[in-house]
Parts: C-alpha cells; structure tokens; sequence
C-alpha cells in the first residue's frame, strides 16, 4: 500500500506569529536605520559649524596680524575702532603709503569686522567684512574682541597690579580704550566677571593696541529634537546664557599686531 504524502501546510496561527515576528525584526532594522541618519544629520552639521567658524577666524587673524601695514611709515595706518563686539583698521596693501577705498572689496584698505543679519531671517547673525559687504561667515551667533596695549612702550603688553596683561576695549567709540573686562584681576574673562567690565584709571589711545583677543560663537542652522542646551557662553564682555535645541562652539584666539608700534 502507498503511503500517502503529508500535504499538511502551515497553520493561521503559525503565519501570524511568522508575520509578527518578520515587522518585529523590521521595526528594529528601521530604528536603527533611522538612528544612524540622524547622527550622521547632527554629525553633518556639528562639522559644517566647526569648518564654518575655524574659516571665519582664519580669516580675521591673518588680516587683524596686518593691521598697520605701512611700508612707507607714512604713519596713516592702524586701528580705526576698537569695539567690544565690531574692529577697524587699515592695511596698505599697494604700499603707495595712501589709504586707497578700492573699487573692489578685495583692495579696500579700510576694513571692518562686525554681525550683521544678512538674509534678514532675524536669528543668528554672519561676520561681514566692511560695511555692507558679503558674509566671510554664517551661523555667527556672537562675536566678541579685546585689545592688549603697550604704553610705555617697552615691548610688553601692560599688566593690571596683579602682573595679568589687561585686555580693554572702547566702549564709547572715542579712540580710546577705556574699560577692563577682567573685573576680578584673575587674569581670566569668563562668567565671574562683570560683563559692564571696570574703568581704566587712564583711557588709552588705540594706536598703543599690539595685541586683539578675538571670541566667536556659532551655532547649527537647524535645531535639533531631543536636545536642549541650557549653557552660558562668555563672548567677550557678552554673556549669553541659551534655552533651545541649537548645538554651539565658541573659539577664541589671540592675535599679535606684528606691524603695530614699529
């Protein structure tokens, strides 16, 4: 006698719990999917802040180290504004000896550094060079400067009496620097200072500049969900303490004026 073939096939119950288990898995496989792609997006523009910013300081520590330029010691060079949050100064690139306006913004010789909200969206700013020019940074939420002097001048950028070299800035824009942004004499700005900052016993005048203090803050352009960031920055003589989901990086640098009391 033939035996008969088990043509038995696979049961409801079987295939639910098959079909259970097969968008368990899947879930799981786009979970992950989904993870990975949002830190690659937050990685993305974590680096597309850090490139942005560390180009936007390159460029203003190799123009601020030209501040003064002047080939033919006609003595028209120098600092022109010396602002907490905004710099001035000239440079003679064509070594005439002349401060020359230049038709094109790569030979104006007057340059200046400031935030400016140049697509008009009213949030975080870009770092402009000279008024009304094209943005050499995006994403600038702050910008800060301060300024080291000699007046002796001895070669040395002068101390407070607790031998920390003093970095002032012109708050009045009269041509003289008259405010310390280390209130405490720790040799440090930072959050236990008062950002009003304490007088200079004596203004200075801002030809004795040899040295700039540069703070810059950016953000993402895009905030990011399940993220919050509640940190104070010290941006000069700004404290900026935030309450959102924007990531930020402050750097700061300190610039010699290598052309400056020659």
């Amino acid at each position: 006698m033939a035996m008969r073939r088990n043509e038995r096939g696979f049961t409801l119950i079987e295939i639910l719990i098959a079909l259970f288990l097969i968008s368990v898995v899947t879930a799981a496989i786009y979970k992950t999917f989904r993870a990975q792609q949002k830190s690659y997006m937050i990685q993305e523009e974590v680096v597309e802040m850090q490139q942005n910013l560390r180009a936007g300081m390159e460029i203003l520590t190799r123009e601020i180290r030209m501040a003064g330029y002047d080939p033919t010691e006609s003595g028209n060079f120098g600092f022109l504004k010396a602002g907490p949050s905004s710099i001035s100064f000239t440079i003679d690139l064509n070594e005439n000896g002349s401060v020359d306006s230049g038709s094109n913004p790569s030979d104006k010789e007057t340059l200046q550094y400031q935030l400016s909200d140049y697509d008009g969206d009213g949030v975080a700013a870009e770092l402009i060079r000279t008024s009304g020019g094209a943005p050499v940074a995006l994403n600038i939420e702050a910008i800060g400067f301060a300024y080291g002097y000699d007046t002796e001048p001895d070669g040395y950028l002068d101390q407070d009496a607790s031998g920390h070299i003093i970095w002032a800035v012109d708050t009045n824009n009269d041509g003289r620097l008259d405010t310390n942004l280390d209130t405490n004499s720790d040799g440090l700005i930072n959050a236990s200072d008062n950002p009003a900052g304490v007088a200079l016993t004596t203004p200075v005048n801002i030809n004795t500049i040899r040295a700039v203090r540069i703070w810059m803050l950016a953000r993402t352009s895009r905030e990011a969900r399940k993220f919050r960031n509640t940190s104070t920055y010290v941006v000069g003589d700004q404290h900026i303490t935030v309450n959102d989901g924007y990531r930020r990086s402050l750097i700061s640098a300190i610039i010699k004026c290598r052309n400056m009391g020659l």
